[in-house]
C-alpha cells in the first residue's frame, strides 16, 4: 500500500503502525478505479504528519492516475489532503495528519486508464512496514460480461449486483506476497 518515513524514529519499532485496510477495485473496459480506506495507529505521544510514498501500478497498459483525492472523514467534516507527485517515481507523497495515541482512518481514491483486460493496485509496499496487517478487505467490482475472471487474492465470497459480479476476499494477519490483480475476458 504505502511507505513510511518517519525521521526521528529510533530503535527496531515505529510508533506509528499501519494495520488495516479496505480496498475497492472496480474495473471496466478501459478504466480501473481505486476506492481505499487506511488505518494507522499512533502509538507515540506526538502529533504531527507523518510523510508516505504511495506507489501506483504504471506500465504500458496502465497509465498514472488521472484523477486523485485523499481525505479524512471525521463525523460531517471531511479533510482534504494533498497529494505531491514525486516526479521521480510512480507515486504521490500525502502527509498524513497523527493526533496522540489515536487511531487516523484515511481514504484515497484514484482512476487510471487501462489499455487491457487486467488491473493491478500495489500491495507488496506493505512490507516496507515489518509486519502483517491485523486485518484487510479487498473488494474486486467488475462487469456481469466479463468472462474468466481470475482475481488475488482469491474471493471468499462472491455476489451479483445489478450488472456488477463483486469479489470480496477478507484477510486477517496478512503480509501480502503479491500485488492485488484482477484479469478477465471481455464479453
Amino acid at each position: 500500500m504505502c511507505l513510511a518515513q518517519n525521521k526521528n524514529m529510533t530503535g527496531p519499532v515505529s510508533p506509528i503502525d499501519f494495520f488495516k485496510e479496505s480496498i475497492t477495485l472496480s474495473v471496466d473496459e478501459s478504466t480501473a478505479s481505486v476506492s481505499g480506506i487506511y488505518y494507522f495507529r499512533n502509538n507515540s505521544d506526538n502529533d504531527g504528519r507523518m510523510p508516505i510514498l504511495f506507489p501506483f501500478f504504471v506500465d504500458s497498459t496502465s497509465l498514472f492516475p488521472d484523477t486523485m483525492c485523499a481525505y479524512i472523514v471525521n463525523e460531517k467534516d471531511t479533510t482534504y489532503l494533498d497529494c505531491r507527485n514525486t516526479g521521480q517515481h510512480e507515486a504521490v507523497m500525502i502527509a498524513i495528519p497523527l493526533s496522540p495515541n489515536c487511531t487516523t482512518v484515511w481514504h484515497l481514491d484514484y482512476r487510471q486508464k487501462i489499455f487491457g483486460p487486467r488491473a493491478t493496485y500495489i500491495l507488496t509496499s506493505t512490507g516496507a512496514w515489518g509486519k502483517p496487517l491485523e486485518e484487510a478487505t479487498y473488494r474486486f467490482i467488475v462487469p456481469k460480461a466479463f468472462k474468466d475472471v481470475q482475481i488475488w487474492p482469491e474471493a471468499d465470497s462472491t455476489l451479483v449486483k445489478g450488472k456488477s459480479q463483486e469479489y470480496l476476499a477478507h484477510r486477517i494477519d496478512f503480509m501480502p506476497g503479491q500485488d492485488m490483480t484482477i484479469h478477465w475476458k471481455s464479453k
